[in-house]
């Protein structure tokens, strides 16, 4: 949502389909949002697994016309950290070793935009659809994807110099979302 709104700004019309609020990994579309995706020319989406209502919603939706936009494809998933159990670790490893790519968005973790170049990853599949949704306002499009480009870089700098000199690698956080930045 608040990628394509930097991308698409006064030119397009941008609705968040999960609440402020509400957990998305649980959430599930309601009749208004159906018919909010009946009338939409794109639906942009994170992918590897978080929207599991997809397939369905869209098995229901007669407007064939919807463009979708899944802003993880072409990237390297990362297993989720609990999609696998305990035991699961091949002979002398143990799971803080454990580094997963992961294809399958059954178990992939969905958290890619915590990595500034996943994120940027993710502008740029955004931007590519708004172009071709409405090449009128190309120019603008690319025009705000170069300014955010250019921001996440510097963010990605930023998390690369802050953390280069930390003697520990131990994140504590309250949900399993960080892998992707970890990992980067």
């Amino acid at each position: 949502y608040d990628l394509t709104r930097k991308i698409g700004g006064e030119h397009v019309t941008v609705t968040n389909l999960v609440p402020p609020g509400t957990e998305p990994h649980d959430w599930e579309p309601g009749t208004d949002d159906l018919q909010l995706l009946e009338n939409a020319d794109l639906l942009i989406f994170n992918g590897a697994g978080m929207e599991h209502w997809l397939d369905k919603v869209l098995d229901a939706l007669s407007n064939k016309d919807l463009l979708l936009v899944e802003t993880t494809e072409g990237l390297d998933l990362l297993q989720a950290p609990h999609a696998h159990d305990e035991g699961d670790h091949a002979p002398g490893e143990s799971e803080d070793e454990e580094t997963h790519i992961e294809n399958d968005p059954e178990t992939a973790d969905p958290h890619v935009w915590l990595d500034p170049q996943n994120a940027l990853h993710q502008l740029e599949r955004i931007r590519t659809a708004l172009v071709v949704a409405d090449p009128d306002h190309a120019d603008a499009y690319n025009q705000a994807y170069d300014q955010y480009a250019d921001e996440l870089a510097a963010l990605d700098r930023e998390f690369r110099q802050g953390l280069a000199g930390l003697p520990r690698r131990d994140i504590i956080v309250a949900h399993e979302a960080f892998g992707y930045l970890a990992h980067a």
